[in-house]
């Protein structure tokens, strides 16, 4: 019997946020799969794979597939466990690739890290000059979509 892996990899993984799809969706045009947190607020989106304009659905048979399955980290740390254990896993493991949202560059934590101080000084500093006010909003926060307003005020201090 053949290894499921490369099936995994290929299927399995947001389209977005590229970990394990976590309550999956799938955008009806090609059924790519996503998070339902990637996209629980666009109903209908312009689909990365084909291109076309479709809408979601939620995948019940993935879901099923992955609460039963033995999963490898897709960061290849070596770790492998049960669906809910693995996706806690990924989102702390050390080999996890984080991507620069002003440059190209990707890497693991430590290393955007030091880029972000590195070559985007500036950007690095205006957030220190905010933070303690960045900080505070999010703190009141009661919502996770209060947290993205604040995102998205924050984009703004970085690009004005």
């Amino acid at each position: 019997m053949e290894s499921t892996e490369l099936d995994f990899n290929k299927y399995l993984i947001c389209k977005k946020c590229k970990l394990i799809v976590d309550n999956p969706f799938e955008i009806e045009c090609c059924g790519s799969l996503y998070c339902f947190n990637c996209i629980k607020h666009t109903l209908v989106d312009k689909c990365s794979k084909c291109s076309t304009i479709s809408s979601f659905r939620q995948n019940s048979f993935a879901k099923r597939i992955l609460n039963q399955m033995n999963l490898p980290c897709i960061f290849e740390c070596g770790t492998r466990d049960k669906y809910p254990v693995i996706k806690e896993h990924m989102q702390k493991c050390l080999k996890r690739v984080f991507y620069c949202k002003l440059c190209e560059f990707s890497g693991i934590k430590s290393d955007l890290k030091t880029h972000f101080v590195d070559l985007h000084e500036k950007e690095f500093m205006l957030l220190m000059d905010n933070f303690d006010d960045i900080n505070s909003k999010v703190l009141k926060c009661t919502l996770k979509e209060d947290v993205g307003i604040i995102y998205e005020e924050t984009k703004g201090i970085l690009t004005n």
